[in-house]
């Protein structure tokens, strides 16, 4: 939706992801890295949104 929203108002949208769990070994998350993929998650963003440059876009 965040996408389709984006290309119908003509607005840029990215999303970040977290991986919680080692999906090659099980389906169970691993709480002891939930708080740090997480953390990892938001600086990322963070990063992305503070050196953005609209000649980056991809069209």
């Amino acid at each position: 939706m965040l996408f389709k929203m984006a290309g119908v108002y003509n607005f840029v949208a990215a999303a970040v992801c977290a991986v919680i769990a080692q999906r090659t070994m099980s389906e169970n998350i691993i709480l002891s890295t939930e708080d740090l993929a997480i953390n990892n998650a938001i600086l990322t963003a963070i990063h992305a949104a503070t050196n953005f440059q609209s000649d980056q876009i991809l069209t």
